[in-house]
């Protein structure tokens, strides 16, 4: 027997965080915001025993009606959802336009649907009928709506936002960070930054502002995400993998092509930078009126020191990075990290250099991710070259750092359009380090998937291939895969086509679209078990 208290009410109340979370997973968004909705954020939301009867698996609690009170977490959950849903929706985007042919023309193979199978399919997608169950012997039936997109997720998570406020629900640190990664303006990251801080007195906290500097850096602006920095190491607050938290925004910011006078680099004319002016005037104006905790906080998390932070060697990391491209600034960071890590040792026992030990200790050595996020960086650079690609890989050889699949991959995508360069380094040099390390010796319980390193390798030259108008040199990368025992995939052609997007060959060639469709035959593996072309009928013609 249980009694009314607030244990219950707690259990129950994590019981409906524990549904949503599943049901999100499950790609249910549309549901679990209509279950929150009806059970949830209802004031007249009860959770009878009967209720239980109506369910296959029957749990009965011997307890009056109890109301379920919306919690922070509850709408963490949700917002979290709508960020993963915009993250889907991205990463979808990108799939459709690379399953696009790069170079279009009949392809020797038809695919045709039924009539009656794409009508069925386009009634089904209209619409989505929902039933939620309520008390006993009552339901609810409602037309759910459709599964936010890409531009609605924002919409949808801000409408929480200030549901939470009207109810006086506070936000809390794991709010801000999941709202950060949907704004899609560095106004927006901007102005929900300041909110945290002002409205929502919440403490600026490293992971907040790990989010802070991922946000800038998707939506293409490294200078903010480098001022962000710069304030972190002026409070002394950053943490060692912060270092490479900057370098990942540094990398989104190039993913798209951009203007390079709007890619280079002003700190101080950042959108960030003005956090500090307009906050800074706030907290002034507050301070001539009342004391109070409130003014405190801003002033710890904004306001900068007036005694300038610098790294060692007594320069500015606004010094360092200003008026230089995302690639140069990666490069200047690389060489601060490996300098003090040099330098570390050498000045341990000198009690001159005790502040720079300090600092030297929150300066990450270069890692395996480090050199495969400046490798990226430079991949997405119009001034990629072999040269350039080969001096990184030998840098971080020099370092130990692995030569593992995915910094093989973005060192090969390194080499631009120069195909044959890529060619000859892979025959003489890259392959033979991957595969020494594909075949390093393991812990018997090692789940590794045999070829996954150099999957990604061949995934790197089929970009590049792409990239120089060459199907004829990716079909015969598709049959070494083969020869490797590795299974190309529709993976690899896509690949071929991400790069072949910002190829200016001439697409009407007639014998490259040939070898274009050879390629989409040999990377498109046609499965009985493959549930997305179950209600396609294909007839495969090889001529």
């Amino acid at each position: 027997v249980y009694r009314n208290d607030d244990s219950i009410v707690s259990s129950i109340s994590d019981a409906y965080s524990t549904f949503l979370i599943a049901l999100i997973k499950g790609g249910e968004m549309d549901i679990a915001r209509s279950i929150f909705d009806s059970f949830i954020l209802s004031s007249s939301t009860t959770v009878p025993a009967s209720t239980a009867n109506n369910y296959q698996t029957t749990l009965i609690f011997d307890f009056d009606t109890q109301q379920v009170q919306p919690i922070t977490r509850h709408f963490n959950v949700l917002i979290e959802g709508y960020r993963h849903l915009s993250d889907k929706e991205m990463t979808s985007t990108k799939a459709n336009k690379a399953t696009t042919p790069a170079m279009t023309t009949p392809i020797t193979e038809t695919m045709t649907m039924t009539t009656a199978q794409s009508k069925k399919n386009s009634a089904t997608s209209s619409s989505t009928t929902t039933s939620i169950k309520g008390t006993a012997g009552a339901s609810t039936s409602s037309t759910s709506t459709s599964t936010p997109t890409l531009n609605s997720s924002l919409h949808h998570a801000t409408k929480l936002l200030q549901i939470m406020i009207d109810n006086n629900v506070q936000p809390d640190a794991y709010t801000i960070t999941s709202l950060m990664g949907l704004q899609n303006n560095s106004n927006s990251i901007t102005h929900l930054w300041k909110r945290s801080i002002s409205e929502f007195q919440i403490h600026t906290s490293i992971p907040i502002y790990h989010s802070i500097i991922t946000a800038y850096g998707r939506i293409h602006d490294p200078s903010s995400a480098c001022f962000v920095f710069h304030l972190m190491l002026q409070k002394n607050i950053i943490a060692l993998n912060t270092w490479n938290v900057l370098l990942s925004a540094l990398a989104k910011s190039m993913r798209h092509k951009v203007d390079p006078e709007l890619s280079t680099i002003h700190c101080l004319q950042s959108v960030a930078a003005t956090v500090t002016a307009t906050v800074t005037a706030s907290a002034t104006a507050a301070s001539t009126t009342a004391a109070s905790n409130h003014t405190d906080r801003i002033e710890e998390d904004i306001i900068m020191s007036h005694e300038d932070f610098t790294l060692p060697g007594k320069t500015s990391f606004i010094d360092i990075v200003d008026n230089k491209s995302p690639f140069e600034a990666a490069k200047a960071i690389l060489d601060i990290m490996k300098k003090s890590n040099n330098d570390r040792n050498d000045n341990r026992n000198d009690d001159n250099n005790i502040d720079d030990n300090k600092l030297k200790h929150l300066i990450l050595k270069p890692n395996a991710q480090s050199y495969c996020l400046i490798a990226s960086i430079l991949s997405h650079t119009n001034h990629a070259d072999p040269q350039t690609a080969m001096e990184l890989y030998n840098d971080a050889i020099e370092s130990n750092i692995p030569a593992d699949g995915r910094f093989l991959n973005a060192i090969i995508r390194s080499f631009g359009n120069d195909i044959d360069s890529a060619i000859l380094k892979w025959k003489n040099i890259l392959r033979p380090a991957v595969i020494a390390y594909e075949n390093r010796e393991r812990s018997k319980y090692s789940t590794h998937k045999q070829g996954k390193n150099l999957i990604a390798a061949y995934h790197g030259l089929m970009h590049v291939a792409g990239k120089a108008g060459r199907p004829d040199i990716a079909l015969r990368l598709v049959y070494a895969m083969n020869k490797e025992g590795l299974q190309p995939t529709e993976s690899s052609l896509n690949c071929f086509q991400t790069g072949a997007r910002s190829s200016k060959v001439d697409k009407s060639n007639f014998l490259n679209n040939q070898y274009v469709n050879l390629l989409t035959i040999e990377c498109t593996k046609y499965n009985s078990q493959d549930k997305r072309r179950m209600s396609e009928k294909r007839v495969r013609i090889i001529i």
